[in-house]
């Protein structure tokens, strides 16, 4: 029974013993094994020792018989002066005795080599989850005081790296909360957000966190996403439980529900968004993802390859309108230039985009800027202004 490879390392940061006990618990419970390695279970025996007895040979046996007939001949002489001389033992005498004490030592040995087995492979897991320099000190230890266990291992490291329940709930509270921001500044794709964001609510979950308990929870959730992540989505479902709260109700769903429908959401606006590049809408063109995020190689005028959509560009906002809400500075220089490679033909249905949102005017060109100046289509991610690389 090979061990895997172990998905967490335990270090020397007290964050990082809970979710390594976690595993070691969950490779021990598939195995049946877990009250081997329990650090606050009953004391369970390193299992090399409590291998089974080997059963008596044959001649041991033998041995037992002719000292038993020995005894009763001794007894019956007292009472029968003539009984004839004992017998030797023969196999046949002891062979169903043999036989029995074979049978039974074959399946306590069974059940013995099974379960040494699987305690072996977690010895194995812990070694190569937890670097040599952690671990080899509690085992000196422990082989010196003679109490070397796997279970008596795992006491020791507890004792060494584990946090206090207190601390560990604040620090994945704070985890919670950090994952929270980064939605709301939007620096990372939204489906990766998603996914870190379902990672800390699990552990947040497991520890009953109240950032993740009740109506509040959601509506904070709800607000993250209608920040950056998925502004339309997200206020009408905080519309329908701001209502349901009004009115004394609970939820329709619950935080983990509401977050499994936003991520459908992004894989079929994602989905739709594909289809229209495919069809030649893209660079600028209709947006159809969430907040018009691309695959990081949209080509732009500003001559970098954004993970948005040119159309959501700041540079290209600031070089047309002489504005925009991210702290970018650019030299008259440059935002000619943007303007210049803005009027090439393969940004012609970018120009289009660009008019609708009011970056540039009815001209066939881009300008000089000029006229555009205070303009109003502030670069959206959703309407609520891109993340610039």
């Amino acid at each position: 029974m090979a061990t895997s490879a172990p998905t967490v390392t335990l270090t020397s940061k007290r964050e990082m013993f809970p979710p390594w006990l976690a595993e070691l618990k969950a490779q021990a419970m598939v195995r049946g094994a877990w009250h081997h390695v329990d650090p606050d279970g009953p004391d369970s025996p390193h299992t090399a020792d409590s291998e089974p007895a080997l059963p008596p040979t044959i001649e041991e046996l033998i041995h037992i018989e002719d000292k038993h007939r020995q005894n009763t001949w001794e007894v019956d002489i007292r009472d029968i002066p003539d009984r004839p001389a004992i017998l030797p033992a023969r196999f046949k005498d002891v062979e169903k005795e043999y036989q029995a004490y074979q049978r039974d030592y074959s399946m306590r040995h069974t059940r013995w080599a099974a379960s040494n087995q699987r305690y072996q492979v977690l010895w194995e897991w812990v070694n190569q989850s937890v670097p040599h320099m952690l671990l080899e000190p509690h085992k000196e230890q422990l082989i010196a005081e003679g109490r070397l266990t796997l279970q008596n291992l795992v006491r020791e490291l507890q004792k060494k790296y584990a946090p206090t329940p207190e601390w560990y709930k604040q620090h994945r509270r704070d985890a919670y909360l950090d994952v929270l921001e980064t939605g709301k500044q939007g620096s990372i794709h939204p489906n990766t957000w998603l996914d870190n964001w379902f990672q800390a609510l699990a552990r947040a979950k497991s520890l009953k966190l109240d950032v993740v308990e009740g109506t509040s929870a959601i509506q904070t959730f709800l607000e993250t996403v209608a920040v950056r992540v998925a502004p339309e989505w997200s206020a009408e479902q905080l519309r329908r439980v701001l209502e349901a709260d009004a009115m004394g109700e609970k939820p329709s769903r619950t935080l983990e529900e509401y977050g499994r429908i936003l991520e459908t959401y992004l894989q079929v606006t994602t989905a739709a968004k594909k289809r229209l590049d495919r069809k030649g809408t893209g660079g600028g063109g209709a947006y159809a993802t969430l907040g018009g995020r691309g695959d990081g190689t949209n080509k732009c005028p500003c001559q970098r390859k954004h993970a948005w959509l040119p159309g959501d560009c700041s540079r290209l906002e600031l070089a047309l309108t002489g504005r925009t809400e991210r702290q970018i500075q650019l030299s008259d220089d440059d935002k000619k230039s943007i303007r210049q490679r803005l009027e090439l033909s393969e940004y012609q249905q970018l120009r289009e985009r660009l008019r609708e949102k009011g970056w540039l005017g009815s001209g066939s060109g881009s300008g000089d800027g000029a006229s555009n100046e205070g303009a109003k289509g502030k670069a959206t991610w959703e309407g609520k202004g891109p993340i610039e690389a």
